[in-house]
């Protein structure tokens, strides 16, 4: 049976790159493997070519945002379009918490999205 999980409480809509606050990380010590979903329901730039890339990163901890505590263990396809829907799947390297972290490429101004997903214990 897999434990349903929202990385995102809301759709969440930045304007810059970011990264989702530490203290936001949920705990996900139990999953082995989580297969994930982002869903970008909108962006847009002033920029030719705007996309947007969403990486989820790993810790042990979730008191710090410090990038040298924070492991990267998937990657989304970038999305380009609104109203699209990227899967992935993770099948290891999972510690005790997971965030998102966007990257906005230039000349995009905004983007409103949200990651939901099934963990499955190992």
């Amino acid at each position: 049976m897999g434990d349903p999980r929202r990385l995102t409480s809301v759709p969440t809509r930045v304007d810059k790159t970011d990264k989702q606050p530490h203290a936001d990380a949920p705990e996900v010590i139990a999953w082995e493997k989580a297969e994930l979903c982002l869903r970008v329901y909108e962006i847009g730039g002033t920029g030719p070519g705007y996309s947007a890339t969403v990486k989820v990163e790993t810790s042990m901890q979730n008191v710090s945002s410090d990038d040298a505590l924070w492991h990267a263990i998937g990657t989304f396809t970038a999305v380009t379009l609104p109203n699209t829907t990227e899967c992935l799947t993770i099948a290891s390297g999972m510690l005790r918490y997971v965030r998102w972290v966007i990257t906005l490429a230039a000349g995009t101004d905004t983007c409103t999205f949200e990651i939901t997903g099934v963990g499955r214990p190992g």
